[in-house]
């Protein structure tokens, strides 16, 4: 007989983890009327910086219409900003403005109090399991990482 799914501890607390952790950033960032595809772009800019929007369609998963439309937006609260490659015209890249790197570190920074929030409301010797089995868990995700997409596939 197959086990159930949800009498796995550590699926269901994972699954529990990633529910809540995905509720906290989606009231971070609609605390600034924007959408988890609006900040899914940013973090892919933050984290990789001008992408072309080619790249950025594909690191976001949609199509090249749903990226026009969330950059539009963006780029309309000035948080990116849209330029031609000096190589290439036809080639538009989109790179992340100060304005949004500021709204970025706000995100972060709301998660992380109700995160801190959280934990803090656990015995002291909770908080610290907590910690080291976050980071153990961490480290085993590191370890197995699924390979990295083809390297025109990624902003640079």
């Amino acid at each position: 007989m197959t086990p159930s799914v949800r009498s796995d501890p550590l699926y269901s607390n994972l699954f529990e983890i990633f529910r809540g952790f995905k509720a906290m950033v989606t009231d971070a960032v609609a605390v600034y009327d924007l959408s988890m595809s609006h900040f899914a772009a940013l973090r892919i800019l933050d984290s990789h910086g001008s992408c072309s929007m080619s790249e950025l369609t594909n690191d976001l998963g949609v199509t090249h219409g749903a990226a026009t439309g969330t950059i539009d937006r963006l780029e309309r609260d000035g948080l990116v900003l849209r330029s031609h490659s000096p190589t290439d015209r036809r080639v538009v890249q989109v790179s992340l403005t100060p304005a949004g790197q500021q709204l970025l570190i706000k995100v972060y920074e709301r998660t992380v109090a109700e995160i801190g929030r959280r934990v803090q409301e656990r015995s002291e010797e909770a908080r610290s399991v907590i910690i080291q089995g976050v980071a153990e868990l961490a480290a085993a995700f590191r370890t197995h990482q699924a390979p990295a997409q083809p390297k025109d596939t990624v902003c640079r």
